[in-house]
Formats: C-alpha cells, sequence, structure tokens
C-alpha cells in the first residue's frame, strides 16, 4: 500500500460523488457533485423517460461512467429494477440472456447499437424491450430515424440524450415526436434544467435563433472541479455549467450540436470547425481525422493522398469578369456558399461553417461541402465578394 503524507482536508458536506472527467481542457480532474444535485438528476431522467417501479433495466454500462449510474439511480429513485450484465452484447446467447431477464429498458452508447445491428438483434428484440435510448456520444441522425422507427412499430420509445458528468450525467433530450425533423439534434432540456447559448464576449445571446457556447443551468450542475485534495472541501462554485460545446438553436428552441470549442482553428478571419470539416468530408464519402491550429489545418485520409485536392478541381482560383469575383472548381464552390453564409450571420459557430483552403497535411483535402442554410441571393453575391478573395488566397 502507497502511503501519501500532505495536509488533511475535511470533505465539504454537500459533496456525496466525486466523478472522473477529462473535461474541456482534457486534463483529467475529478467532478465534486452534491446529494442533492445526484437526486435531482435522477428524479428528472425519472420524468421523461417515465420510469416506473415496474419498469427494468438492462444495465450493460459500466457503473463508474455517469450515463451508468445515472440508469442505476434514476430506476431505484423509482423503485424499479435492474438486470446487471457483465457480457458484451455480441456473446453467444446475449439476446437469449436478455429476454430471460425480463427487462424494459436498454441504454447504451452508439457504439453498442452498431454491435445489436451487427450481431442482428436490431430486428429480434425481445417483446418486452418497450425504451431504448442513447447517450455518450453523437449518434447519426440515419440512426436516430431508424432506430426509433423501430421501436415505434413495437410500441416502444426511442430516447437520443445528451449529458457531461459535470452535470451527474444528463442535460437534454430528444422526443420521439420531434425525431422526424430534427434527428441528431440533443432535443431540449431536461426537466428542471434550462439551456441558453452565450457569444465570444460571453454574453448570453437573446434572440430565438442563434448559435454559440451551449450553457446549462439546472439543480444537478455540479459543485466545481478537484484537481488535489483540498478542492474537496470546497462548496458550490458552478451556477451555469459552460459545456464547451458549440450548439445552434432554432425557431422552435430545439438544440444541435455542431462542435467543440476547442476543436476550432481561425485562420484569415475565417473560423474553421475540425468536427464540421470530418462530417462534411464523410458525406463526401471520405473518412478523414482533421486537427489544427490558428495556423494550419491538417486533414489525414485514407487512400492516395492526391484524390481529395483533386475532386476539388484545378488549379488556382482566378478573377471572374466582373466585380473582382473570383472562381472555383465545383467543390471549392460549395465551400465558398457555405462561408458567404457564415459571413452574413448564418451559422457563425466554426463548427456550423465548414471552411478550408487554408495550408493542409496529410490526405491534401482542399474543401468541403457547405451544410448551411442560404441566405437571399442578392446578399449572397455581397458576403461572396468579401469572402472569397480571402479564400483564395488562402487556397494558394
Amino acid at each position: 500500500m502507497e502511503e501519501h503524507q500532505g495536509d488533511r482536508a475535511a470533505p465539504h458536506p454537500d459533496l456525496a460523488l466525486l466523478l472522473s472527467t477529462s473535461g474541456s481542457t482534457g486534463q483529467g480532474k475529478g467532478v465534486r457533485l452534491s446529494a442533492s444535485a445526484v437526486h435531482a438528476n435522477a428524479a428528472s431522467i425519472a420524468d421523461f423517460l417515465r420510469i416506473t417501479a415496474t419498469d427494468r433495466a438492462a444495465l450493460i454500462l459500466p457503473l463508474h461512467y455517469s450515463y451508468g449510474l445515472s440508469v442505476l439511480h434514476s430506476h431505484l429513485a423509482q423503485g424499479a429494477s435492474l438486470w446487471l450484465s457483465n457480457a458484451s452484447v455480441l456473446d453467444e446467447g446475449f439476446g437469449a440472456a436478455l429476454a430471460a431477464s425480463g427487462a424494459t429498458s436498454l441504454a447504451g452508447v452508439p457504439h453498442h447499437f452498431r454491435l445489436l445491428e451487427g450481431a442482428g438483434l436490431g430486428e429480434a428484440l425481445p417483446p418486452a424491450l418497450k425504451l431504448m435510448t442513447v447517450a455518450g456520444g453523437a449518434m447519426e441522425a440515419a440512426q436516430v430515424r431508424r432506430w426509433a422507427g423501430r421501436m415505434a412499430r413495437r410500441g416502444g420509445r426511442f430516447i437520443a440524450m445528451y449529458g457531461q458528468t459535470e452535470a451527474v450525467a444528463r442535460i437534454a433530450w430528444l422526443p420521439m415526436d420531434r425525431v422526424g425533423d430534427h434527428a441528431g439534434a440533443i432535443g431540449v432540456a431536461i426537466p428542471g434544467g434550462e439551456l441558453a447559448l452565450r457569444d465570444e464576449q460571453g454574453r448570453e445571446i437573446a434572440s430565438a435563433v442563434a448559435e454559440g457556447e451551449l450553457l446549462y443551468r439546472g439543480p444537478n450542475v455540479m459543485m466545481g472541479y478537484a484537481e488535489d485534495h483540498r478542492d474537496l472541501g470546497r462548496g458550490a462554485e458552478v451556477e451555469a455549467l459552460a459545456t464547451g460545446d458549440l450548439a445552434q438553436r432554432d425557431a422552435e428552441r430545439i438544440y444541435r450540436i455542431t462542435g467543440r470549442l476547442s476543436r476550432m482553428s481561425k485562420i484569415a478571419g475565417i473560423r474553421i470547425g475540425h468536427d464540421a470539416l470530418e462530417r462534411a468530408l464523410a458525406a463526401e464519402g471520405v473518412e478523414v481525422a482533421v486537427w489544427g491550429d490558428d495556423r494550419r489545418i491538417v486533414v489525414a485520409a485514407r487512400g492516395p493522398g492526391r484524390g481529395l485536392a483533386d475532386r476539388a478541381g484545378q488549379g488556382p482560383c482566378r478573377p471572374g469578369r466582373a466585380g473582382g469575383r473570383h472562381r472555383a472548381g465545383p467543390l471549392r464552390d460549395r465551400l465558398l456558399r457555405g462561408v458567404s453564409a457564415a459571413a452574413l450571420g448564418q451559422d457563425r459557430l466554426p463548427g456550423a461553417a465548414p471552411a478550408g483552403g487554408a495550408p493542409v497535411g496529410a490526405g491534401g483535402a482542399r474543401g468541403v461541402r457547405s451544410r448551411l442554410s442560404r441566405p437571399s441571393r442578392s446578399a449572397r453575391r455581397t458576403a461572396s465578394r468579401a469572402s472569397a478573395a480571402t479564400l483564395c488566397a488562402m487556397w494558394n
């Protein structure tokens, strides 16, 4: 046994749980959670998932993981039961064991649902299973629709959720009746919580349709972080949780995550989201990894290094005939349209305004497809003139 010498610090009386997380900086630290926060999150989850004492959860998530622990807490709080399984969903006999358990719900991360599909259980779920939930990472919109449709056909529900350890577990959820138009979104705040957005200056954004860093307020927000034993004696220090995630809010007040603040570059005044680049290039059928800083963006792609550059169009950007406009290849043209929209205040988020043309590394990716809503024709022309020259300079 290793013994550590040092000053003793009495834990704060409100401190009930310490969970580990990488936090927004990527450095490991402890999350200090009060008993009231744990209770509030369990009650809120039980509320929107409609958990009752007759339910039984299939718990395949580890209990040191905030998502798995929240399944335990939310069910025990309602007097429900749990089936604990150490088996992988790929293990032979998992489907039969799940059916024999009498479980009415199953919670997993997106990878679990891919494994269920691979094991042939997607269309062979036990009749008693009426609720499936996913969290712990973004699930593709098409997969959300597929699983929601599958559960709806059997009279059940599929609920996509979003959370962070800093809020015990859950922050938002997407009701089933919103999946059709909003698959891939995180949805709305959990009962008792509130979502908001703030701009680069830290000011909350009041407009209904907006984008910025996602904030969360609610009784389940952490007391604060702990980086050494002395921090365990500190009281509550966080009123609004800055998630570090970038999000859009639409006219129906549905929220959608578009990237991370830490995964962003700003080159020649243009904000470029690494997550958005990866998603947009994936939509082009190219598997990539994107990283970078404010000097360059690196795109690593599978396959021939020149493939993406060739698809972006041959030759440098060149001036057009009127107004000093610039022309580009097909893929570059989509890029210019996207940045023009961003210049007009459409999708200003780095994660929502795919851009390119900065110096690149492996893979040679030079452009992405714009996923932005389009402004008016005259506004597009005005913004194009302002942004095309900058982009072409970056390109070359």
